[in-house]
Formats: structure tokens, sequence, C-alpha cells
């Protein structure tokens, strides 16, 4: 038995062994890429420890190893006990495990020389030796790539069961006007783009919270605030209640108590503001009992990277079902690889969150800021060149839509079959720019009280 096992490869099997949940960091791993015969084994049990989404440690893989009888092939459980109590991080794991692909191509590459020299040292025919070195390397490279080649006939089958499913491949958005035109669909990218302050986190809250309504599974990525302010806005946003409001009720009880606790005169009009004041939170312990059993997920951890939004949605997808994420919003989003050039970065991270929507075969929401050119123009309504930063995100989103606030202008108008029409304070415009395959068209939306819950109005 090779003794290199403590090696990269050991590193990269103990890691996982004391942490499962780095699994999701190293998708491109494969156990072909190990070059111990026994390493290779014991990733293998591990891979198909997850795929039954079972918990994975020292113990589970010797049983895993043991029913396929491996285990006394790559040295008994006492081999997998060493690998678990030498490790002690797996924050370097993602490194380590492109080294070990780096490690496999040197493997391969080597064995590609040594067998073309055998060949010319033997006096082959040279063109034939050029043809078996390309055609190993060529197979070295596809076996590198996870992407996947399929047949017409093997997909064709697919199209048919498509035309008759019942069960659409996407989610509404559950505001009738809308969903009229719009499906997020499966392995789409979908921007919700906005000037700060216009609404894109409101409205894409709501798109999450009616999605979850419907019993779809949804994950929302906020980066710009704690998951508790969230959970706050959208419960506000149900009970269509002003945020702000809330906020002032919540401080001007806890100022009252204080005061009333300090002194000892109790002004019974600041008692009885106490008591009004707790009659209407009370209120909000009905609805808050529903919204908590929605199946809505937040993350609110701030500087996510594209890799660590998507190991997170990988285990979401396995642990809860989830059906669609938001990513709240694209600018917030800490990138891979630093650029001196900030449009690469953000080219890099919109192409990430278009793979992963292929990829995990889902639809993947994410809020884009918008740039000041809007504001001068006559027309407020943004155009695509409008999105910030980079303009790759419109070329790699599938649908593209702008919200602009009424309430932020005193004459924004939208062009409706019967002519200009003037957009009230009180309403929102969704205007939706680009649609591959769909329709590209205004929609005016009732926008409630401060709340701002937006509900179907007309199409313009």
């Amino acid at each position: 038995m090779n003794n290199d096992k403590n090696g990269l490869e050991g590193v990269v099997l103990g890691s996982l062994l004391l942490d499962s949940e780095a699994l999701e960091k190293i998708p491109f791993l494969k156990p072909h890429h190990f070059g111990l015969t026994e390493n290779r084994r014991i990733f293998h049990a591990i891979r198909a420890l997850q795929k039954e989404n079972n918990p994975i440690d020292a113990l589970t893989v010797a049983r895993e190893l043991e029913r396929t009888g491996m285990l006394n092939k790559i040295g008994g459980a006492y081999y997998l006990s060493q690998l678990s109590t030498r490790i002690g991080s797996t924050a370097n794991i993602e490194k380590h495990s492109r080294l070990i692909i780096e490690e496999h191509v040197l493997r391969n590459l080597s064995s590609l020389s040594v067998k073309t020299g055998v060949g010319v040292s033997e006096g082959r025919d040279p063109f034939e030796l050029i043809d078996e070195l390309e055609s190993g390397i060529n197979e070295l490279v596809g076996n590198l790539s996870t992407a996947r080649i399929e047949s017409l006939e093997s997909i064709g089958p697919r199209f048919y069961d498509r035309l008759f499913s019942e069960t659409p491949r996407g989610l509404k958005t559950h505001i009738p006007i809308l969903d009229e035109d719009v499906t997020f669909k499966n392995g789409n990218l979908i921007i919700v783009a906005g000037r700060t302050g216009h609404g894109k986190t409101i409205a894409m809250g709501q798109f999450a919270k009616n999605q979850a309504s419907e019993g779809f599974p949804v994950l929302y990525f906020n980066l710009e605030m704690p998951a508790d302010e969230m959970m706050d806005r959208i419960v506000c946003n149900d009970m269509e209640f002003d945020y702000g409001k809330l906020q002032y009720l919540i401080e001007k009880r806890q100022k009252l108590i204080k005061s009333l606790k300090e002194s000892d005169y109790k002004a019974e009009s600041a008692q009885r503001q106490v008591q009004e004041i707790t009659r209407v939170l009370e209120g909000f312990a009905d609805p808050v009992a529903k919204v908590q059993q929605l199946p809505f997920y937040i993350c609110s951890d701030p500087g996510l990277r594209p890799t660590e939004i998507a190991a997170i949605t990988r285990k979401a997808i396995r642990q809860q079902g989830i059906k669609a994420i938001y990513i709240d919003y694209l600018q917030l989003v800490t990138p891979d690889t630093k650029h001196s050039r900030r449009e690469v970065e953000v080219s890099y991270i919109s192409k990430a969150f278009k793979n992963l929507a292929m990829e995990l075969d889902i639809p993947v929401i994410v809020g884009c800021q918008v740039n000041r050119d809007p504001e001068k123009r006559n027309n407020k309504i943004p155009l695509l060149s409008d999105l910030r930063e980079s303009g790759a995100i419109e070329q790699d989103a599938d649908m593209v839509m702008f919200i602009v606030n009424g309430a932020k202008y005193t004459d924004l108008q939208v062009m409706t079959d019967g002519g200009p029409r003037t957009v009230n304070p009180n309403e929102v415009v969704l205007s939706i720019k680009k649609h591959r395959g769909g329709v590209e068209d205004d929609y005016v939306l009732d926008s409630r009280n401060c709340s701002f819950k937006i509900s179907s109005v007309e199409a313009a």
C-alpha cells in the first residue's frame, strides 16, 4: 500500500470526515482524480453517502466500505480514524482539491509521455504516435470536464413530457396580471433591478413569500440586512403595515416603560399609551405565526462569494427541497477572485449565477442596482444599458425587470394601448426589458400604504 496517505489526498479526505459540509465546496472533485486506489474507494463511499443524504464521518464511511466489501482493501477502519484525527481545518479544502486534480493531470501526462517515448524508441510510425498522443490528451481533457452531451433521441421524450405535464417548469409570482406573461423558469437567471429605495428588496421578498405560500420552498440570500429585519419586513408587508411605524412603536414603548420604571409618579397618559401600543403589537401574533410556518429560508451572512452561495444552495436543495433562490443583491456579492476592474468582477459573478441556475435547474433571482442615468432623462424607466457596472448582466440574464416607484417622481408615465398614462404615487412600474422567449412589457402595480405590498392594477 502506498504510504503517501497523509499528503493532499489524505488532507482532503480527513477534512471531509471532520466536516462533511465541506463537500459542497468541491462538487468538481471526482473519485478518479485520486492517485491512490484506496483513496479513490474512500471518496467514492463519501459521495455515495452524500447522494443518499446520509451522515458522513469515519464510522459511516467505514460501514459503507464494509457494505461494498472494500473496507479491508483501504487499510481498515484504523486508517479512516487516522485521517479524521490528523486534520485540523477545512478552510483550504477547495485549494487542496484543485491541487489533487492538477496532480491527476500530471500523472496522466507523464504516462502519455512515457508511452510516447517507448513508441519512439521502438521506431513506431510517428503519425500513429501523434494520433495516440492526441487521443490520450483529448480523453484527459474530457475526463476533467463535468459537462455531458445528449442526443436528440434521449432529449425527445422529455419534450413530450413537458407538452402534457401538469407541473410548470418554474414558479409564478402569484401576482395575477404579471403571471399571465411571466414565469420564473427553471435554469433561468432573472434580474430584478432598480434605483436605491425603489423597492427591489420588497418586490423580491414578496415574490419569494408568495411562492412559499404556495408550498414552494425558497432560499433568500439577503446580503444587506439581518434575517430578523427581513422577517419584520415580510410580516409588515403581509399586514400592509408601515415598517417604519412598527419600529417607531417598539422604540416608543421601550422609552415609556423605562420612564415609568424610573419615575415615582406613574403618569396615567404614559400607562395608557403603553397599553395602546401593546395592543397594536399583540396584533402581530397571528400573522407572525402564519408566516413562520412557510418554507421560506433566509441566509444573511454578508459578503458571500458565488462559490459559497452555490455550496449553501446545493445543501439546501438536498435538505429543504429548495425550488428557487433569491440573491439580494449582486453588487454586494464578494467575487471569488479579485480584479482591478470592478466590471470584470461583476461579469464573473453574473456568469456564476447563470451557471448555477443551469446546473441546479432552478430559477435564480438576483437583485441589481441601476446607475444614475435614468435621473438625467425625461423617461425615468431604466434601460438595459443602465444596469450598474457591467454589460455582461444583460447578456447572462434570461429576464430583466426594472422596479420604478411612482412616489419618487411627479411626472412618471408609461405607454398603454390608450396612450400615455401617469403613474400615481401609490403605484410602481415593473418594466420587463428583456424576456428570452417571452413578453416584454410595462406593468403598473399597486403599492398599498408604505408597506409597498404590490398587487395587480393593469398591464401598461
